[in-house]
């Protein structure tokens, strides 16, 4: 009996829950037939509104459409639930029996009971009767909703709303918010004022042309089109109105962008057609006639054929037009014909220089070394290409000529050029060239015992011996080449090859676009590489000599105005100003190669002799005027010592008189120049200015001016003079090291001079620099690293050369340094007002 009691439970657990989901679905039907026509009116409004059709219409238009439809859509609503009920438990069961299929009603016979008072076995029978009706009560399932809308829509018009919403929605894309708030609210979309149309049309920048607007509401235009060249930007920008804004040229739509309440725009490339129109809700705001202007290709051809110059260097002319300027050119090397068997294509691209500022028109000519090339001393053909701003091309015709060929004196050089060439006509040659490579070894004498050409043939050697000369023939012809040319220049053809690498990989940095960081460090290998340059050069020249130039357009060169040129690129770089830091980089790089011709101009010229005399001359004053000073501050210093004995000659009585006589004899010895009389210094000073006088006319004769700071040193010398005729070493060491801080300003003041008066007579030759030892680009390397100061010694053992000596070095240093003109201005301000302590 428990057991069927547990049974009924569950029934009827099973048929609440069976009447709780008939009775949702019937509540579905009926909100369903009560709302079918308030979504209906709100899918028809969706469509409009992601169709963006209501801001098209005026204000007053677009809010009577709201009103209407809100109206609708309340007073359909109000109609349908106003014939709604809810289902209730019986039109549930009456359902759930309906649609499940099952004969016998078995919920009426489940609710069903017996209508009189029964006794224990008729509530049993009853009882099991109940529980018969089980499986069928258990075969009872809820009903799905009924489609309403598929009754009411006979002509299904949900289809065509549902299709327009997806529609729509695609189309609006990013902006279904905003134009869903504009077909909500009528003032958005009203226009707040006056339309105003301006379009600015902007050329590239390498056309040179000018910006040009067009505003309608300005005076009428003339009839003549408007030329556009190809690649201009157009800013179009729209206000007083929200409504959508069309920029169309031809075919070309584009559509303006909303940037606040009352303005569109756009910004960006101006399509390619012949008119141009503002366009909004089929209405043209604005039109205009263009004309494109095409940028056509440029041309180039070589005006002659390519010369040898000094050093077998290629010079290269040629002529090229383009109708906005040329960007840069490029040169392609290659064989006309091969008859070698075993011959490898060595055919070479490599930049040609542009002018710094190409026009229209350029004729310019460009200086290579390509003596390194395999086939050098053999008939090549060279083709040249053009590029301008637009990255159009434009190729000259083939030109056949003979690649420089270099010579070499120095025989071990010239033996290993000749193995070299052999092993580029035939790679079989490969084990007599290592043969001979070792031979070359064994005598280190005739190389001068150069490790660095030594390590090049040990390596070329070692490579052919251990690998396949055609894997490896690039390599050894290299190291080859580079040992020969270490034979014959020294270290001077290794710097100029590796400025010229510098100079080349700084071209292409600027050119291709580079980072600001990749090009600084770029620019500081180029100042290295000047550096290490000059210092092989002034190897082979007098000792701190200069190469001057004998070409019009750089009449000076010095360290100043290259580190000056380095830093202004490194500047313009940084800044993203890409067009001038290549007219700075071509600039810079006439200035090196005027450097690199001018460096081996013989000095045969007197005049350029003259003025290495006199600069010699000057350096000599300069020297003699730092020994003085030197002599005058000791005098000074002695004075001030023995001062300070009497001062404290209270303290030092009690002291035995031999020690006293023993530190006085000290003293006197230690410093034998203590008797020097004030008047022969003083007419050393007054010969030494005399000098400095005469000099300074010949100067005057030669350049037409003198320095000021020579001036200034020979006023501190009539100051110094005078002072050393009265005793007073400490106001004639003032003086005489404020000439010499002169003389130090001014040697490199009338360098610069004399360097520019005989550019301007043509004249080329090497006169003294000063300051830099032999070295005139310390102002390029002053930030490459550390101060070096060769002349500076580290403390490795006790002090035992007294005070004296170590004090005279300090100021000497002191005085040294502030009188060099390369260091910061606030730096020798410092080292000036140390100067005044003593």
């Amino acid at each position: 009996m428990t057991q069927d009691w547990k049974q009924l439970l569950q029934l009827r657990r099973l048929i609440s829950r069976r009447l709780s989901l008939a009775r949702m679905s019937l509540l579905i039907e009926r909100l369903s037939a009560a709302l079918c026509v308030p979504v209906f009116i709100i899918g028809i409004f969706i469509a409009v509104g992601l169709f963006d059709l209501l801001p098209l219409l005026p204000s007053i238009a677009h809010g009577l459409v709201l009103v209407a439809a809100t109206s609708a859509i309340l007073w359909s609503g109000y109609i349908g639930l106003s014939k709604f009920s809810w289902p209730t438990t019986l039109e549930a069961r009456h359902a759930l029996e309906s649609s499940s299929g099952v004969d016998h009603r078995p919920l009426t016979a489940w609710e069903d009971n017996l209508s009189y008072k029964a006794d224990r076995s008729q509530n049993r029978l009853w009882m099991a009767h109940r529980l018969r009706m089980r499986p069928l009560i258990e075969r009872l399932k809820a009903p799905f909703p009924r489609s309403v809308f598929a009754l009411r829509d006979h002509y299904a018009l949900r289809s065509i709303v549902v299709i327009l919403c997806v529609v729509g929605a695609i189309s609006a894309r990013d902006d279904i918010a905003p134009r869903f708030i504009r077909a909500l609210n009528p003032a958005l979309a009203a226009d707040t004022g006056p339309v105003d149309v301006k379009v600015w049309l902007t050329p590239p920048a390498y056309t040179n042309r000018p910006p040009v607007l067009l505003d309608p509401a300005m005076e009428k235009a003339s009839a003549t089109a408007i030329t556009v060249p190809v690649g201009t930007t157009a800013l179009a920008v729209v206000t007083g109105t929200k409504r959508p804004t069309r920029l169309v040229v031809e075919d070309t739509v584009i559509e303006l962008l909303s940037m606040d309440d009352s303005s569109l725009r756009y910004e960006g490339p101006l399509p390619s057609g012949e008119r141009l129109d503002v366009r909004q809700s089929g209405k043209t705001l604005a039109s205009w006639d263009l004309k494109p202007l095409a940028d056509a290709p440029p041309t180039i051809a070589i005006a002659e054929p390519p010369q040898e110059t000094g050093r077998s260097r290629l010079s290269i002319r040629y002529t090229a037009k383009d109708d906005y300027g040329i960007t840069s050119v490029t040169a392609r090397l290659e064989r006309p014909f091969e008859t070698r068997p075993y011959a490898k294509n060595w055919a070479k691209n490599f930049s040609i220089s542009v002018p710094p500022l190409s026009t229209t028109e350029v004729n310019h000519h460009s200086f290579h070394d390509l003596t390194a090339h395999p086939w050098a001393g053999e008939t090549v053909n060279l083709a040249l290409t053009a590029k301008d701003a637009a990255g159009q091309t434009g190729a000259s015709d083939t030109v056949e000529f003979r690649l420089p060929e270099r010579s070499f004196s120095h025989l071990v050089a010239a033996t290993i050029i000749q193995y070299r060439k052999d092993l580029i006509n035939d790679p079989s040659t490969a084990r007599m060239a290592a043969r001979a490579l070792s031979r070359l070894m064994e005598v280190p004498e005739g190389y001068g015992g150069d490790v660095i050409a030594h390590l090049a043939m040990a390596s070329a050697k070692n490579r052919l011996n251990l690998q396949d000369a055609t894997d490896v023939l690039d390599g050894v012809i290299d190291l080859m080449w580079q040992a020969a040319i270490r034979m014959e220049d020294g270290a001077m053809a290794v710097a100029e090859q590796a400025l010229d690498a510098a100079e080349e990989a700084l071209s292409e940095a600027i050119e291709n676009g580079a980072s600001p960081e990749e090009i600084s460090r770029l620019i500081e290998r180029l100042q290295r590489a000047l550096v290490e340059y000059y210092q092989a050069l002034a190897e082979k020249m007098p000792e701190g000599s200069f190469p001057l130039s004998d070409q019009g357009e750089l009449q000076t060169m010095g360290s100043e105005d290259l580190a000056q040129m380095m830093e202004q690129l490194r500047e313009l770089s940084q800044l993203g100003a890409e067009e001038a830091a290549k007219e700075m980089l071509a600039d810079l790089r006439n200035m090196l190669e005027t450097l690199r011709n001018a460096a081996l101009s013989p000095m045969t010229n007197p005049d350029v002799e003259a003025a290495r005399q006199m600069m010699e001359e000057l350096k000599q004053i300069t020297e003699e005027q730092s020994e003085m000073l030197n002599s005058s501050f000791e005098q000074a210093r002695q004075r001030a010592l023995q001062q300070n004995q009497e001062d404290s000659s209270d303290t030092t009585q009690s002291q035995p008189q031999s020690e006293q006589q023993g530190q006085e004899g000290e003293t006197a010895q230690s410093d034998p120049s203590r008797a020097e009389s004030g008047e022969g210094a003083a007419k050393e000073q007054d010969n030494l200015r005399q000098r400095l006088g005469d000099l300074m006319g010949r100067m005057a004769e030669m350049t037409g001016q003198v320095p000021g700071e020579l001036g200034d040193a020979d006023s501190s010398m009539r100051s110094a003079e005078s002072a050393l005729r009265e005793e007073s070493w400490r106001q004639a060491s003032d003086a005489q090291a404020q000439a010499l801080a002169n003389l130090q300003s001014g040697m490199q003041g009338a360098a610069q001079q004399m360097m520019q008066a005989l550019a301007e007579q043509g004249l080329a030759g090497l006169i003294p620099l000063p300051g830099q030892g032999g070295q005139p680009f310390g102002a390029l390397g002053q930030n490459l690293g550390p101060d070096q100061e060769d002349d500076l010694e580290l403390p490795t053992q006790p002090d035992t050369r007294g005070l004296s000596q170590r004090s005279r070095e300090i100021l000497d240093e002191i005085r040294r340094r502030a009188g060099q003109r390369l260091r910061p201005q606030e730096e020798r301000q410092y080292l000036r007002r140390l100067l005044e302590q003593f």
